[in-house]
């Protein structure tokens, strides 16, 4: 890949190329020539670069080396993405959450653990969580390093007693996915006589838009903030309550954003985890993508949906759900939405407003949706209370289409 070098960004050095750090650049060619040295993985992957690769000098050379897409990940044996310095009997296996649709197999070493556990634990002290509180984590799987912590508490999200759970624990501190909290938010007949309220609220797992930010502030009484990571490498980013932008969780992570081709106000955000690990993630495509600030101090402002979720037009090119979400957002009376892309480009559009303006609400979300792809069919489903719950992550803007160009 030849070109302009990208954008870099960590907690060491927060917005451009330029301000990567010697110590940094150092780091990544060590971790480069080892993933060379000892993953079957990257000697095939990097084999049309192999005679560079000790000459290469970073961050300036970073785009000479290709990028990691989940489909080679997938397309490969797991024995040969593994560091064969590692002590395999020392691993344990976790799974992405297959939101692409394909699901992976990750596994990690001991200290990859500890490190995102402190790094985790580290975040939601930052974000106002003090031990000794009560933590209650809503989770699809139980994290027996995590729960190890005295008062954290976990609850399973596919539990459909999630406010009867919440209830129960009375947690200072609250955790979970978008959908999740949106759930023990759900009461028709208004917020019951004695509902708890915490301290903290923190979502993840899923974009939040700031509609939803507005409910849960209401419904919970306390700051919100928002968490951003990834199965593959942990906690990447976070947002403290009333902050305007993500921080990094780590200076051990190293973030690309390159320029979307289709829209110029988000890009793809690409990771290294400098540590390495028994799995190495060497320029890794999320697959997400970000807006961000302009200037030299750029930073995150929103996750703003995957590359695949961009709608497809009948012309070859596509719209990105960043598109989507900033201009539905904006919409009044409109509680809840989700557009799903059909394979024949066909759009179907679920909403959920107050019942009493829902017409006038599907006839502005009809035009909201016109001004950016006025090309695509659609049909408007009126939900009188919440969507209904789906398997595995919600994403307002999501495309059985396939991926954009």
């Amino acid at each position: 890949m030849q070109g302009q070098a990208p954008q870099l960004w960590t907690s060491a050095s927060p917005a451009a190329i330029k301000r990567t750090t010697t110590g940094e650049s150092k780091q990544l060619l060590r971790l480069i020539l080892s993933a060379w040295h000892q993953v079957p993985f990257y000697k095939s992957h990097w084999r049309g670069i192999a005679a560079q690769l000790p000459d290469l000098r970073f961050p300036e050379d970073l785009n000479q080396v290709p990028i990691v897409q989940k489909a080679d990940l997938l397309a490969t044996p797991i024995e040969s993405l593994l560091d064969r310095s590692c002590n395999e009997r020392k691993l344990t296996l976790e799974k992405t959450s297959g939101s692409s649709g394909q699901p992976m197999e990750i596994l990690k070493d001991p200290a990859s653990v500890r490190r995102r556990s402190l790094r985790f634990l580290r975040s939601l002290l930052i974000c106002g969580y003090r031990p000794g509180q009560r933590l209650l984590l809503i989770s699809s799987r139980r994290d027996a390093g995590l729960m190890s912590y005295a008062r954290w508490h976990y609850a399973d999200l596919r539990d459909q007693h999630l406010q009867q759970e919440y209830q129960r624990v009375r947690p200072h501190a609250l955790y979970g996915p978008l959908s999740s909290l949106l759930q023990i938010c759900d009461h028709p007949d208004g917020i019951p006589t004695g509902f708890h309220r915490p301290s903290i609220v923190i979502s993840t797992a899923e974009q939040m838009l700031p509609a939803q930010r507005a409910v849960l502030e209401k419904t919970f009484g306390c700051p919100v903030a928002d968490f951003y990571g990834m199965t593959e490498v942990g906690l990447v980013a976070f947002r403290r309550p009333l902050a305007d932008r993500f921080e990094p969780a780590s200076a051990d992570l190293l973030l690309e954003f390159l320029p979307l081709a289709d829209d110029p106000a988000t890009e793809r955000l690409v990771v290294t985890d400098l540590t390495g690990g028994a799995m190495p993630m060497i320029r890794y495509d999320t697959g997400d993508l970000v807006r961000r600030r302009s200037g030299l101090d750029a930073g995150i402002e929103e996750f703003v949906g995957r590359r695949i979720d961009s709608l497809k037009l009948p012309t070859g090119s596509s719209v990105s759900p960043y598109r989507v979400t900033m201009r539905l957002e904006a919409l009044a009376g409109l509680r809840q939405y989700q557009v799903v892309q059909r394979k024949d480009l066909s759009l179907d559009v679920s909403f959920h407003s107050e019942t009493a303006n829902a017409n006038a609400v599907g006839k502005a979300l009809a035009a909201a949706l016109d001004e950016v792809c006025a090309e695509l069919p659609r049909r408007l489903h009126f939900h009188a209370s919440s969507l209904p719950k789906v398997a595995g992550k919600f994403r307002p803007v999501h495309s059985e289409a396939g991926a954009g160009p």
